[in-house]
């Protein structure tokens, strides 16, 4: 009766063939929740992650349910419009598509937010802290290598001592942080 899928879509490359697969059997309802990508869009580039894919905003998903015939039940922005939380119920109707006004009011602006990131993070002084995802694509995205931060502290045995890919940036223990203690961390989150 019920598919769940929270925070699948967006690790998907062919979410069309994905669905196919999934909803073979009709259910009624589909609960769904993703990244929504009018957040991203609107000056929050931060976010943006190739492993976490920003493809859906009210329409789209919409727009991708009505294919296998499902007609948007509820649908709202939460975490601060960060997330797209729905359900979808199957329909024989013609089904109606409803724009609920999620156009990008902003362009994202790379330079824009490197300049933010760079104006308040002293180089010298400051670390990043986190080597998953989020740490990797923060550096690589602004293009800051070792040169300009050649550390980069997480809690992972396993990876610590070992280098950020393009960056070259070394990854450090927190305890190596001792004779760095009047520094302050920008934090990178999976």
């Amino acid at each position: 009766d019920l598919v769940i899928l929270r925070h699948t879509l967006e690790h998907i490359s062919n979410v069309k063939n994905f669905l196919k697969l999934i909803l073979n059997e009709n259910p009624q309802f589909i609960f769904i929740e993703v990244p929504c990508k009018t957040f991203v869009y609107n000056d929050n580039i931060h976010y943006y992650s190739n492993e976490h894919c920003s493809y859906f905003d009210y329409y789209s998903l919409q727009v991708l349910l009505k294919f296998f015939g499902y007609k948007k039940y509820n649908m709202k922005k939460v975490f601060n419009g960060e997330n797209l939380i729905s359900i979808f119920i199957k329909s024989d109707e013609k089904i109606e598509l409803i724009n609920n006004n999620s156009m990008v009011k902003k362009k994202l602006n790379l330079v824009k937010f490197k300049k933010k990131i760079i104006n308040n993070f002293n180089f010298k002084y400051d670390f990043f802290w986190g080597a998953s995802g989020k740490g990797v694509m923060l550096l690589n995205m602004l293009n800051i290598t070792h040169k300009e931060v050649p550390y980069l502290v997480d809690v992972n045995k396993n990876i610590q001592g070992k280098f950020i890919s393009l960056s070259g940036t070394e990854i450090i223990s927190p305890h190596s942080l001792q004779k760095y203690i009047h520094r302050k961390f920008i934090m990178c989150f999976k």
